[in-house]
């Protein structure tokens, strides 16, 4: 089963339970975690997540060890999507690019690749 944390600052948790509740409703076969950020690094050494959704910058791993979308709060900075080992700007992402990342991650891991690149 595919494994998705995703992480918010408590500023924008309103932002985070709406996309929680919106993939765990599509994507019900979905292992998924919502934390806060400042929770983020026990989470993921708990978890194990196979991609992580984060709107902090910095707060997701840039090495490749985590397949990631890092979400810009800022509408004309594009956010960044990183899945096996490939990574792509998407501009001012919505629901059906974000769920396009979960479903690329999730064909990885069923196919028995791994989404984090390595």
């Amino acid at each position: 089963m595919t494994r998705v944390l995703i992480a918010y600052e408590d500023s924008h948790r309103s932002y985070g339970e709406a996309l929680a509740g919106a993939v765990r409703g599509l994507r019900p076969d979905i292992d998924l975690s919502l934390v806060q950020t400042r929770d983020f690094v026990p989470e993921v050494a708990r978890f194990d997540p196979h991609l992580v959704i984060c709107n902090r910058p910095g707060a997701v791993e840039p090495d490749g060890e985590i397949a990631w979308v890092g979400l810009s709060d800022e509408p004309g900075e594009p956010s960044v999507a990183c899945v096996g080992g490939h990574c792509r700007s998407i501009q001012n992402p919505d629901l059906g690019d974000l769920l396009a990342v979960i479903d690329e991650a999730e064909g990885l891991v069923r196919g028995g690749s791994n989404p984090r690149g390595r």
